[in-house]
């Protein structure tokens, strides 16, 4: 284990010490009010279960609602592991505990990853006992759990009284774990198309836009009925999208949309592997033969509120005050991770060789970059978070400088992968058959198998939020 505060230690220990900071109680906790009854809740997302549970602790006794998550194991383990006592993490812990705690941690079963954590079935037990129906979708793609809990879902809407009140708590995954196909769009068409937006390397804001008009309950279709019925909507929200729009958190299945058929079709018409049927239900839309999603303009004024309870910009302020109090320098990189992490990584090694980014501090970006996933082919373990580490290591190594750096996924799963991202120092990419094998990590898709082969992966862990991927990297 490195001694205490080398960056190989700060690296290695991250997750543990930050994740706890951006658990979503204190926000919940300040508008617990709002879950009282007669209001119903509906929480929907990968934080779906943290979310739930704090509500739960917090709110009047009485408070029902409906809850819909992922069905793999992270996600019903919320305490997120003790954190690891960085000086100024917890008062009166020194530098010279942490390393002694840090050795205990990582003999622990959470080094191994997540599947080896049992769900936490008290949780789950204590939600249903307070009157709360519990459900779980399929994610990163639509399936027959997503289906099955949509429908769930909407009955559970439409018994609901007219004019009661309805507060929603969304956080990212959504658009996979709540889905149900537009009208003429078949189940299957309607995966092949979510298939080919997540593997196209497009923006999120890009992806959205067509989820929201293939589908029946997105683009404010579940709001719709809401507000046909009077009913005041509340919608809470962690965003892990830049910009924050209600409408591309979870593809807005509660909140209205701006966007149209034709911004729809002029994304999916560029999209290798496409489902014809899809493109022409898109088609159809914009010849004015199918109904558009519910715009701003529709909703009363009054009747729908939206507020986010976190957002990127979170993470990055308590990571800089995490580094902040271990003396080191943290500073805001001037764009987001966003776009290619090819294109992303170029960007930064530039801005490196021109002596724009300063030595000796550690910069930090958050976001989501875009992985183009090819249609056809095997494809190992990783995302989004450790394909950038990987990415972004290569190119500073091939650049000639030296660095640390780590790209950190919040919600605690990267991608197909059982880690939260990873990390990589000068010293893993030294070597030329090292940088060999980064590179054929990249081509198959398998930097997250990459990264645990060297150690350098961080274990998949319960997460209390869900604001993007987080990256710190510090030149030296």
């Amino acid at each position: 284990m490195p001694s205490p505060m080398t960056p190989a230690f700060l690296l290695s220990t991250f997750p543990q010490v930050l994740l706890p900071r951006l658990d979503p109680r204190r926000p919940i906790t300040a508008r617990r009010g709002a879950f009282s009854p007669p209001a119903r809740v509906v929480v929907v997302g990968k934080a779906a279960l943290a979310l739930a549970s704090a509500i739960e602790e917090t709110a009047a006794v009485g408070t029902r609602g409906f809850l819909l998550g992922p069905a793999h194991p992270t996600d019903a383990m919320i305490a997120p592991a003790r954190p690891l006592p960085w000086r100024g993490a917890h008062p009166g812990d020194s530098p010279s505990t942490a390393g002694s705690q840090a050795a205990r941690h990582t003999s622990e079963p959470a080094r191994a990853g997540i599947e080896d954590q049992p769900p936490d079935q008290g949780i789950l037990a204590r939600l249903a006992r307070a009157g709360w129906q519990v459900h779980r979708g399929d994610h990163p793609l639509p399936g027959p759990h997503t289906w099955q809990a949509t429908a769930q879902l909407i009955a559970f809407l439409t018994d609901l009284p007219a004019t009661v009140p309805v507060v929603i708590v969304m956080s990212g995954g959504a658009s996979a774990l709540l889905a149900a196909p537009a009208p003429g769009l078949s189940q299957t068409d309607k995966r092949a198309a979510h298939a080919a937006l997540i593997g196209s390397g497009r923006p999120i804001t890009d992806l959205n836009v067509v989820r929201r008009h293939l589908s029946a309950v997105k683009g404010g279709g579940l709001l719709r009925p809401l507000v046909q019925r009077h009913s005041p909507v509340l919608v809470l929200a962690l965003s892990d999208v830049p910009g924050n729009q209600p409408h591309d958190i979870g593809s807005g299945p509660f909140c209205p949309d701006p966007t149209t058929f034709a911004d729809a079709l002029e994304v999916a018409s560029s999209l290798a592997g496409f489902p014809p049927r899809a493109l022409e239900i898109l088609q159809e839309g914009v010849a004015g033969h199918r109904p558009e999603t519910l715009k701003p303009d529709e909703v009363p004024a009054g009747l729908w509120t939206f507020e986010l309870l976190g957002r990127p910009d979170d993470a990055l302020t308590e990571a800089a005050a995490l580094l902040e109090a271990q003396g080191q320098a943290a500073n805001r990189l001037p764009w987001p991770l966003a776009g290619s992490p090819a294109v992303w990584a170029n960007r930064f090694v530039d801005a490196a060789s021109r002596q724009a980014v300063p030595v000796g501090v550690w910069h930090l970006a958050a976001g989501e970059t875009e992985v183009n996933l090819p249609p056809q082919g095997p494809i190992g373990a990783g995302g989004r978070a450790s394909t950038l580490a990987v990415t972004l290591g290569l190119a500073l190594a091939e650049a000639g400088h030296r660095f640390d750096l780590g790209v950190l996924a919040t919600d605690g799963r990267d991608g197909s992968s059982t880690q939260a991202g990873g990390w990589l120092t000068t010293d893993d990419l030294a070597a030329p058959d090292h940088r060999r094998a980064a590179r054929e990590a990249l081509g198959r898709f398998d930097t997250a198998t990459f990264l645990a082969e060297r150690g350098r992966a961080w274990p998949g862990r319960p997460s209390p939020t869900n604001l993007g991927d987080l990256l710190l990297i510090r030149l030296s």
